[in-house]
């Protein structure tokens, strides 16, 4: 539907393209994983409880500290002129957006009663599981790379 044609605009949008479709997968997996173990170690308050029981506080900001620090060792590898600022306030706003796509994701499973959201990555929710993080962070992305900013 609508993501798709994002992703696909993203990475065909000009020469850079590529590296802003590879930047947005890396921050939102540095969300990913900076949540994850952050909410694992200090996670006390949960977060939407009725949406996402295991989601906490602490984790969403350690996603949001996780997608910072990557995305600035992203800008280096991949956007050296980009100013650290933008760097550290992409990551912030990539991080929220993942975080938004994987609550979103859950409360639709919630509403369906599915416990999955498919078969093929067995015990991790579904392969929309392993993409929820991702969409809504290529739509913005989109959005933020096709306008003059400045």
């Amino acid at each position: 539907g609508f993501v798709t044609p994002h992703i696909v605009l993203l990475r065909h949008g000009g020469p850079d393209g590529w590296r802003w479709v590879l930047f947005t997968v890396f921050v939102a997996m540095g969300s990913d994983s900076g949540g994850y173990f952050t909410g694992r170690a200090y996670g006390r308050r949960k977060l939407l409880p009725a949406v996402s029981p295991s989601k906490t506080v602490e984790g969403a900001a350690g996603a949001v500290a996780g997608a910072m620090l990557v995305a600035m060792l992203c800008c280096v590898i991949f956007f050296p002129r980009l100013a650290l600022a933008e760097a550290l306030g992409l990551g912030g706003a990539i991080s929220l957006f993942a975080q938004l796509g994987d609550l979103c994701e859950s409360a639709l499973k919630r509403a369906f009663g599915a416990k999955d959201s498919g078969w093929i990555i067995p015990g991790h929710g579904g392969i929309l599981d392993r993409l929820d993080s991702l969409l809504f962070p290529m739509v913005f992305v989109y959005y933020y790379t096709a306008f003059p900013r400045g």
